[in-house]
């Protein structure tokens, strides 16, 4: 080895140039840029990181990669930069998919967080009333018989 070290943008790059040469590698090319995108998206944490992330690929490849993703990553990408997003295990795909685009290509606001309710303040407690309770006869000890 003559210690020159791979610089994978440049081949990524050199092979986009000539893509004839390697078609008959295209699908693994096309793999192998799906799942560096998808690195991405897991480990972005912020909004402005997929921002970055959004503009740097275009809206078209964005909307790709989202379409690659599980529900649950999906879910925990969503959590990260929205995190009041009411989220539930029966929110359906499309709808996490629409609420990333908002999000990060639109620059749609995060959801506020929940106002907590206030509950009409209670009167005075009142003790509940105890009544003694009654000795079962049957636990009582047997009674001596007087002559």
């Amino acid at each position: 080895m003559n210690g020159n070290k791979l610089d994978g943008f440049d081949l990524f790059k050199a092979i986009g140039e000539n893509r004839s040469v390697f078609a008959a590698s295209m699908e693994k090319v096309d793999k192998a840029a799906q799942s560096l995108v998808l690195a991405q998206f897991k480990s972005a944490a912020t909004v402005p990181k997929f921002r970055e992330l959004y503009e740097a690929i275009g809206s078209h490849y964005f909307g790709v990669a989202l379409d690659e993703l599980g529900g649950a990553d999906l879910k925990k990408i969503l959590k990260k930069i929205d995190p009041h997003y009411a989220v539930t295990a029966s929110t359906p795909l499309p709808q996490l998919h629409q609420r990333v685009v908002e999000l990060i290509g639109e620059n749609a606001p995060p959801t506020d967080k929940p106002v907590a309710t206030t509950r009409a303040p209670r009167g005075p407690r009142q003790a509940p009333v105890r009544t003694p309770a009654a000795w079962p006869e049957a636990m009582s000890p047997p009674r001596r018989k007087t002559a």
